[in-house]
């Protein structure tokens, strides 16, 4: 990690009339690291990272990845301590420590179109108490954001009434969703990723709440019959960050270089989710997997103001005791919505 120290050799070959290859070596190294998540558009972003920066920096910088430095549940704190100097980490599994990554993932909220989490990942209060959490934290900034694949209900049994709520056994991937479950009669459960294929086989769980492109990636149409999109946070970010020091220690012209790259690789990210959250139903259905479409009447049931005002009432509350933002969350949350076109 940080810079070489055949930086130094470089310069005193320089220095002495020798002139070198082009940049045969990188000056810079980072390791980016990362869960592994097969099928995910995250995935995707993340093996496609090193080639971009090392082609937008002709070589200088060198980005390597790696899933087992850090566990998933402390990327953060990795890049925090400088194990690993970027990490795309799960909004989810921070929402209970970090409000503010919670924020983008309550209902009403992330329940819209891939362009509505942009328009809420870049509304400027947004993006400051995220700024401000990663600064004060985690020693962090933020150079890339994305958005997972549609969040979908994967069961045993077919869910696609309220009714077949009640007694289902779910992963729930956040505090809120959990809550959510709870309250439509469902029993919800806590396990990583990498847990809910055998938790499924077992008969652990019933189903799984997730995000869909990785979970076709490990293969959960081998083990589930239904799929059905419900209101539970349907579009949820993610956040490419880097240890601030990592970053000042490139040159101002490489940050460029890196930021202009990213900027074109963002718009290609989000081309690519809309062209496969179009493609995910008929992939499925392939594999065996029935499709539900969840009328507006239970959708609206599911995401009813007794369900989910209790979650934002716990958010208020977590922002103010754990928030590093210290504005008024429900003006950050109305700042929020001002910004989410009606559909």
């Amino acid at each position: 990690m940080k810079i070489f120290s055949t930086v130094k050799v470089a310069a005193l070959i320089l220095g002495l009339g020798v002139s070198l290859p082009g940049h045969a070596k990188p000056e810079y190294t980072f390791v980016l690291g990362h869960l592994s998540l097969p099928g995910s558009l995250m995935q995707d972003a993340v093996e496609e990272i090193p080639g971009r920066v090392s082609k937008a920096t002709n070589g200088r910088v060198e980005v390597t990845t790696n899933s087992s430095l850090v566990n998933q549940s402390r990327l953060l704190e990795g890049v925090r301590d400088g194990i690993i100097d970027m990490t795309i980490p799960l909004n989810g599994g921070y929402a209970g420590t970090n409000p503010e990554y919670q924020l983008a993932l309550l209902p009403g909220i992330s329940d819209s179109t891939i362009d509505n989490m942009m328009n809420i990942v870049k509304q400027p209060e947004y993006s400051k108490a995220v700024q401000q959490m990663l600064d004060k934290k985690y020693k962090a900034i933020e150079l890339l954001y994305g958005a997972w694949c549609p969040q979908v209900l994967f069961s045993n049994r077919e869910v696609s009434k309220i009714e077949d709520w009640k007694g289902l056994r779910v992963m729930a991937h956040n505090p809120g969703l959990a809550r959510v479950i709870n309250a439509v009669g469902g029993q919800p459960a806590t396990l990583s990723m990498t847990e809910r294929i055998p938790a499924l086989q077992r008969g652990v769980i019933d189903g799984v709440v997730g995000d869909s492109c990785g979970a076709y990636g490990q293969g959960i149409y081998d083990v589930v019959k239904h799929a059905s999109l419900w209101p539970l946070g349907s579009t949820p970010p993610w956040h490419l960050v880097m240890n601030k020091e990592s970053w000042e220690s490139l040159p101002p012209d490489l940050q460029k270089a890196i930021q202009d790259d990213f900027a074109e690789f963002q718009k290609e990210i989000l081309a690519k989710w809309v062209k496969t959250a179009d493609a995910l139903p008929g992939m499925f259905e392939a594999k065996g997997v029935t499709w539900h479409q969840v009328s507006k009447e239970d959708a609206a049931k599911f995401g009813a103001m007794e369900n989910v005002q209790p979650l934002f009432d716990v958010w208020y509350d977590a922002m103010k005791s754990r928030g590093a933002y210290k504005g008024d969350p429900r003006e950050l949350e109305q700042a929020v919505r001002s910004v989410i076109v009606a559909q």
